[in-house]
Protein backbone atom coordinates (compact mmCIF):
# COMPACT_ATOMS: atom_id res chain seq x y z
CA UNK A 1 0.00 0.00 0.00
CA UNK A 2 1.56 3.31 -1.06
CA UNK A 3 1.29 6.52 0.88
CA UNK A 4 -0.07 8.16 -2.26
CA UNK A 5 -3.02 5.79 -2.41
CA UNK A 6 -3.71 6.16 1.30
CA UNK A 7 -3.60 9.93 1.06
CA UNK A 8 -6.16 9.75 -1.71
CA UNK A 9 -8.58 7.46 0.06
CA UNK A 10 -8.44 8.66 3.66
CA UNK A 11 -10.28 11.95 2.99
CA UNK A 12 -13.03 9.83 1.42
CA UNK A 13 -13.11 7.60 4.48
CA UNK A 14 -13.51 10.66 6.66
CA UNK A 15 -16.43 11.69 4.49
CA UNK A 16 -17.88 8.19 4.92
CA UNK A 17 -17.63 8.54 8.68
CA UNK A 18 -19.52 11.81 8.52
CA UNK A 19 -22.28 10.11 6.53
CA UNK A 20 -22.48 7.17 8.92
CA UNK A 21 -22.75 9.25 12.07
CA UNK A 22 -25.34 11.69 10.76
CA UNK A 23 -28.16 12.00 13.26
CA UNK A 24 -26.19 10.75 16.27
CA UNK A 25 -24.86 14.08 17.49
CA UNK A 26 -27.31 15.96 19.69
CA UNK A 27 -28.14 19.49 18.66
CA UNK A 28 -28.22 20.50 22.32
CA UNK A 29 -24.89 19.22 23.65
CA UNK A 30 -21.34 18.77 22.43
CA UNK A 31 -19.98 15.40 21.38
CA UNK A 32 -17.63 15.41 24.35
CA UNK A 33 -20.54 15.98 26.72
CA UNK A 34 -22.34 13.06 25.10
CA UNK A 35 -19.29 10.84 25.54
CA UNK A 36 -19.11 11.75 29.22
CA UNK A 37 -22.79 10.98 29.64
CA UNK A 38 -22.42 7.64 27.86
CA UNK A 39 -19.36 6.76 29.94
CA UNK A 40 -21.34 7.33 33.13
CA UNK A 41 -24.19 5.25 31.75
CA UNK A 42 -21.79 2.41 30.87
CA UNK A 43 -20.36 2.45 34.37
CA UNK A 44 -23.88 2.00 35.72
CA UNK A 45 -24.78 -0.69 33.20
CA UNK A 46 -21.64 -2.26 31.70
CA UNK A 47 -23.62 -4.98 29.87
CA UNK A 48 -25.59 -2.59 27.64
CA UNK A 49 -24.17 -3.00 24.13
CA UNK A 50 -26.18 -0.04 22.78
CA UNK A 51 -24.31 2.37 25.06
CA UNK A 52 -20.91 1.13 23.89
CA UNK A 53 -22.05 1.44 20.28
CA UNK A 54 -23.35 4.96 20.80
CA UNK A 55 -20.05 5.96 22.39
CA UNK A 56 -18.09 4.31 19.56
CA UNK A 57 -19.98 6.39 17.03
CA UNK A 58 -19.26 9.56 19.00
CA UNK A 59 -15.59 8.62 19.11
CA UNK A 60 -15.59 8.12 15.36
CA UNK A 61 -17.17 11.53 14.96
CA UNK A 62 -14.23 13.05 16.86
CA UNK A 63 -11.65 10.97 15.01
CA UNK A 64 -10.82 8.94 18.13
CA UNK A 65 -10.58 5.78 16.10
CA UNK A 66 -8.69 3.58 18.56
CA UNK A 67 -11.16 4.43 21.34
CA UNK A 68 -14.02 3.69 18.94
CA UNK A 69 -12.47 0.33 18.09
CA UNK A 70 -12.22 -0.56 21.77
CA UNK A 71 -15.91 0.18 22.24
CA UNK A 72 -16.80 -1.86 19.17
CA UNK A 73 -14.93 -4.84 20.62
CA UNK A 74 -17.16 -4.53 23.69
CA UNK A 75 -20.27 -4.33 21.52
CA UNK A 76 -19.29 -7.49 19.67
CA UNK A 77 -18.60 -9.31 22.94
CA UNK A 78 -22.06 -8.40 24.23
CA UNK A 79 -24.05 -8.61 20.98
CA UNK A 80 -22.09 -10.40 18.28
CA UNK A 81 -24.94 -10.26 15.77
CA UNK A 82 -25.61 -6.54 15.95
CA UNK A 83 -26.76 -5.58 12.42
CA UNK A 84 -24.28 -2.69 12.01
CA UNK A 85 -21.29 -3.96 14.00
CA UNK A 86 -19.21 -4.95 10.95
CA UNK A 87 -19.99 -1.68 9.19
CA UNK A 88 -18.64 0.40 12.06
CA UNK A 89 -15.71 -1.95 12.56
CA UNK A 90 -14.79 -1.49 8.91
CA UNK A 91 -14.94 2.27 9.19
CA UNK A 92 -12.76 2.40 12.32
CA UNK A 93 -10.23 -0.05 10.89
CA UNK A 94 -10.02 1.81 7.59
CA UNK A 95 -9.32 5.07 9.34
CA UNK A 96 -6.56 3.31 11.28
CA UNK A 97 -5.13 2.16 7.91
CA UNK A 98 -5.80 -1.49 8.74
CA UNK A 99 -7.33 -1.88 5.34
CA UNK A 100 -7.29 -5.65 4.87
CA UNK A 101 -9.17 -6.05 8.16
CA UNK A 102 -11.52 -3.27 7.13
CA UNK A 103 -12.22 -5.06 3.85
CA UNK A 104 -12.96 -8.30 5.68
CA UNK A 105 -15.42 -6.57 7.99
CA UNK A 106 -17.26 -4.73 5.22
CA UNK A 107 -17.44 -7.97 3.23
CA UNK A 108 -19.17 -9.60 6.19
CA UNK A 109 -21.58 -6.68 6.47
CA UNK A 110 -22.47 -6.77 2.77
CA UNK A 111 -22.89 -10.52 2.80
CA UNK A 112 -25.98 -9.94 4.94
CA UNK A 113 -26.90 -6.55 3.43
CA UNK A 114 -25.84 -6.76 -0.23
CA UNK A 115 -27.55 -3.55 -1.35
CA UNK A 116 -26.68 -1.37 1.64
CA UNK A 117 -25.52 1.81 -0.08
CA UNK A 118 -23.26 3.15 2.66
CA UNK A 119 -21.65 -0.27 2.93
CA UNK A 120 -21.09 -0.48 -0.82
CA UNK A 121 -19.61 3.01 -0.84
CA UNK A 122 -17.22 2.22 1.99
CA UNK A 123 -16.09 -1.06 0.39
CA UNK A 124 -15.59 0.69 -2.95
CA UNK A 125 -13.24 3.15 -1.27
CA UNK A 126 -11.42 0.59 0.86
CA UNK A 127 -10.98 -1.69 -2.17
CA UNK A 128 -9.69 1.26 -4.20
CA UNK A 129 -7.06 1.98 -1.57
CA UNK A 130 -6.04 -1.70 -1.73
CA UNK A 131 -5.87 -1.39 -5.53
CA UNK A 132 -8.56 -4.06 -5.84
CA UNK A 133 -10.12 -2.28 -8.77
CA UNK A 134 -12.46 -5.04 -9.89
CA UNK A 135 -14.27 -5.09 -6.53
CA UNK A 136 -14.23 -1.31 -6.28
CA UNK A 137 -15.62 -0.92 -9.79
CA UNK A 138 -18.39 -3.43 -9.15
CA UNK A 139 -19.41 -1.61 -5.96
CA UNK A 140 -19.42 1.80 -7.63
CA UNK A 141 -21.49 0.42 -10.52
CA UNK A 142 -23.99 -1.15 -8.13
CA UNK A 143 -24.13 1.96 -5.98
CA UNK A 144 -24.87 4.16 -8.98
CA UNK A 145 -27.53 1.69 -10.12
CA UNK A 146 -29.18 1.71 -6.68
CA UNK A 147 -29.09 5.49 -6.23
CA UNK A 148 -32.07 7.46 -7.47
CA UNK A 149 -29.84 10.56 -7.71
CA UNK A 150 -26.20 9.44 -7.55
CA UNK A 151 -24.69 12.87 -8.13
CA UNK A 152 -21.53 13.72 -10.02
CA UNK A 153 -19.29 12.80 -7.10
CA UNK A 154 -19.85 9.05 -7.48
CA UNK A 155 -19.04 9.11 -11.18
CA UNK A 156 -15.90 11.14 -10.45
CA UNK A 157 -14.79 8.85 -7.60
CA UNK A 158 -15.21 5.83 -9.87
CA UNK A 159 -13.21 7.52 -12.62
CA UNK A 160 -10.42 8.56 -10.23
CA UNK A 161 -10.17 5.00 -8.94
CA UNK A 162 -9.74 3.73 -12.50
CA UNK A 163 -7.30 6.47 -13.50
CA UNK A 164 -5.08 5.53 -10.58
CA UNK A 165 -4.68 2.14 -12.27
CA UNK A 166 -2.87 3.59 -15.25
CA UNK A 167 -3.42 3.91 -19.03
CA UNK A 168 -5.13 0.53 -19.40
CA UNK A 169 -8.10 1.94 -17.47
CA UNK A 170 -8.41 5.29 -19.27
CA UNK A 171 -11.04 4.16 -21.78
CA UNK A 172 -13.20 2.67 -19.03
CA UNK A 173 -12.84 5.80 -16.90
CA UNK A 174 -13.92 7.98 -19.83
CA UNK A 175 -16.86 5.71 -20.61
CA UNK A 176 -18.08 6.00 -17.03
CA UNK A 177 -17.80 9.79 -17.10
CA UNK A 178 -19.75 9.90 -20.35
CA UNK A 179 -22.42 7.81 -18.63
CA UNK A 180 -22.57 10.42 -15.88
CA UNK A 181 -22.86 13.25 -18.38
CA UNK A 182 -25.62 11.39 -20.22
CA UNK A 183 -27.54 10.79 -16.99
CA UNK A 184 -26.94 14.10 -15.21
CA UNK A 185 -26.26 16.57 -18.00
CA UNK A 186 -23.06 18.32 -18.98
CA UNK A 187 -21.93 19.15 -15.44
CA UNK A 188 -18.62 21.08 -15.62
CA UNK A 189 -16.97 18.92 -12.94
CA UNK A 190 -17.66 15.75 -14.93
CA UNK A 191 -16.47 17.40 -18.12
CA UNK A 192 -13.27 18.60 -16.44
CA UNK A 193 -12.35 15.07 -15.41
CA UNK A 194 -13.26 13.77 -18.87
CA UNK A 195 -11.02 16.44 -20.41
CA UNK A 196 -8.21 15.40 -18.09
CA UNK A 197 -8.58 11.79 -19.25
CA UNK A 198 -8.52 12.82 -22.90
CA UNK A 199 -5.41 14.90 -22.30
CA UNK A 200 -3.73 11.85 -20.78
CA UNK A 201 -4.74 9.96 -23.93
CA UNK A 202 -3.45 12.84 -26.07
CA UNK A 203 -6.91 12.99 -27.66
CA UNK A 204 -6.54 16.71 -28.25
CA UNK A 205 -9.45 17.30 -30.71
CA UNK A 206 -11.92 15.47 -28.47
CA UNK A 207 -10.75 17.41 -25.40
CA UNK A 208 -11.05 20.69 -27.27
CA UNK A 209 -14.60 19.85 -28.36
CA UNK A 210 -15.58 19.45 -24.72
CA UNK A 211 -13.96 22.74 -23.77
CA UNK A 212 -15.69 24.53 -26.66
CA UNK A 213 -19.09 23.21 -25.58
CA UNK A 214 -18.60 24.61 -22.09
CA UNK A 215 -17.19 27.87 -23.42
CA UNK A 216 -20.33 28.34 -25.49
CA UNK A 217 -22.65 28.01 -22.50
CA UNK A 218 -20.56 29.39 -19.66
CA UNK A 219 -21.01 32.93 -18.35
CA UNK A 220 -17.49 32.89 -16.86
CA UNK A 221 -15.15 32.11 -19.73
CA UNK A 222 -11.66 33.05 -18.53
CA UNK A 223 -10.85 29.66 -17.00
CA UNK A 224 -12.14 27.76 -20.02
CA UNK A 225 -10.19 29.91 -22.46
CA UNK A 226 -7.11 29.22 -20.33
CA UNK A 227 -7.77 25.48 -20.42
CA UNK A 228 -8.29 25.59 -24.17
CA UNK A 229 -4.93 27.33 -24.53
CA UNK A 230 -3.25 24.67 -22.38
CA UNK A 231 -4.59 21.88 -24.56
CA UNK A 232 -3.58 23.67 -27.77
CA UNK A 233 -0.10 24.24 -26.38
CA UNK A 234 0.22 20.57 -25.39
CA UNK A 235 -0.83 19.51 -28.88
CA UNK A 236 1.81 21.70 -30.51
CA UNK A 237 -0.58 24.43 -31.68
CA UNK A 238 1.24 27.39 -30.18
CA UNK A 239 -0.39 29.98 -32.46
CA UNK A 240 -3.87 28.81 -31.48
CA UNK A 241 -2.83 28.80 -27.82
CA UNK A 242 -1.75 32.44 -28.08
CA UNK A 243 -5.24 33.43 -29.22
CA UNK A 244 -6.90 31.44 -26.44
CA UNK A 245 -4.69 32.96 -23.74
CA UNK A 246 -5.41 36.41 -25.13
CA UNK A 247 -9.14 35.68 -24.99
CA UNK A 248 -8.75 34.50 -21.40
CA UNK A 249 -6.99 37.74 -20.44
CA UNK A 250 -9.69 39.75 -22.21
CA UNK A 251 -12.46 37.90 -20.38
CA UNK A 252 -10.59 38.46 -17.11
CA UNK A 253 -10.23 42.19 -17.78
CA UNK A 254 -13.98 42.50 -18.33
CA UNK A 255 -14.87 41.16 -14.89
CA UNK A 256 -16.11 43.69 -12.32
CA UNK A 257 -13.33 44.89 -10.06
CA UNK A 258 -14.82 43.09 -7.05
CA UNK A 259 -14.48 39.76 -8.88
CA UNK A 260 -11.19 40.46 -10.60
CA UNK A 261 -9.26 41.84 -7.64
CA UNK A 262 -9.13 38.61 -5.63
CA UNK A 263 -6.13 36.30 -5.11
CA UNK A 264 -7.43 33.51 -7.39
CA UNK A 265 -7.97 35.88 -10.32
CA UNK A 266 -4.64 37.65 -9.76
CA UNK A 267 -2.93 34.25 -9.79
CA UNK A 268 -4.79 33.30 -12.97
CA UNK A 269 -3.74 36.52 -14.68
CA UNK A 270 -0.10 35.97 -13.78
CA UNK A 271 -0.27 32.38 -14.99
CA UNK A 272 -1.91 33.42 -18.25
CA UNK A 273 0.76 36.02 -18.96
CA UNK A 274 3.50 33.47 -18.31
CA UNK A 275 1.85 30.88 -20.58
CA UNK A 276 1.22 33.51 -23.25
CA UNK A 277 4.93 34.36 -23.24
CA UNK A 278 5.79 30.65 -23.48
CA UNK A 279 3.40 30.12 -26.42
CA UNK A 280 4.72 33.23 -28.17
CA UNK A 281 8.29 32.00 -27.86
CA UNK A 282 7.33 28.56 -29.23
CA UNK A 283 5.42 30.09 -32.14
CA UNK A 284 8.55 31.95 -33.23
CA UNK A 285 10.61 28.79 -33.48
Amino acid sequence: MTNRVLLKVLPFLLLASQMLVTGWVSAHSSVNDEIERLTASIQNNPKDASQYLARAVKQLDLGHNKAALEDLVQVEALEANHPRINLFFSLALARLERLKEAQDRINRHLLLNPDHKKGLHLRARVSASLQDRSVSLGDYNRLIQLSSNPGAELYIERAEMLLDGGPQYYDEALSGLNQGIENLGDIPLLSLVAIRVQRKQQAWPQALRRVNLILHSSTRKETWWSLRGDIELESGEASAAIKSYQQALLALSQLPGSRRDVPAMRDLEQSLREKLAQATALAKN
